[in-house]
């Protein structure tokens, strides 16, 4: 689906986009409508949003450009995000069940109370981010491969995310021998 065909459709209201394949790198937060998006999301209230959310089930969105977008309690389950730009947007109460986070950008936004049971975050930056009350954070996966410098979390999750990452394994590849070495990460040495 080409990003102006989702503008032209979330403007028109349709809330439901199950399986599409936008264009990928689709500048969102770019784009000379994006502000009436935000607008139309903005006006809705707390209750219509859990209610009839943006739906982008099993979608791939890959590389898109949306940084400071409203888009709180969006159903995104099995969705692509792979190298999206999300920097400073509002994804509370979202369901990310299942997602794909690979190498995304998540600086400074949003994710309180969104379920992220079984997410992958491999690369993810979460600088700044606010992960308080995220829920199934012990069961997303490859977070001990993200960045969390100024991250907004809670004692407990900030336990859990400690521990995680004192386990933290990195490997050292011979590539002649095609053999990988285990190597702890040791914290404060280059």
């Amino acid at each position: 689906m080409s990003g102006e065909e989702l503008v032209r459709r979330l403007l028109e209201g349709e809330k439901r986009f199950v399986g599409i394949a936008l264009e990928e790198g689709f500048d969102l937060a770019g784009d000379a409508h994006f502000d009436k998006i935000q607008t139309a999301l903005k006006a809705r209230d707390i209750q219509d949003l859990k209610e009839n959310p943006v739906i982008l089930n099993h979608s791939n969105l890959r590389y898109i450009k949306a940084d400071g977008l409203y888009f709180p309690c969006a159903i995104c389950v099995a969705t692509n995000f792979a190298g999206a730009s999300l920097r400073g947007a509002i994804l509370w109460g979202a369901d990310f069940r299942g997602a794909y986070f690979g190498g995304a950008d998540l600086a400074n936004a949003n994710l309180s109370e969104a379920d992220i049971h079984g997410a992958r975050f491999w690369g993810a930056d979460f600088r700044g981010a606010d992960l308080r009350c995220v829920k199934n954070l012990e069961k997303a996966l490859h977070l001990e491969n993200a960045n969390y410098l100024g991250t907004k979390v809670t004692k407990k999750q900030e336990d859990y995310l400690s521990d995680l990452l004192k386990r933290k394994v990195m490997f050292i590849v011979d590539r002649e021998e095609r053999t990988y070495f285990p190597l702890p990460l040791i914290r404060g040495e280059t």
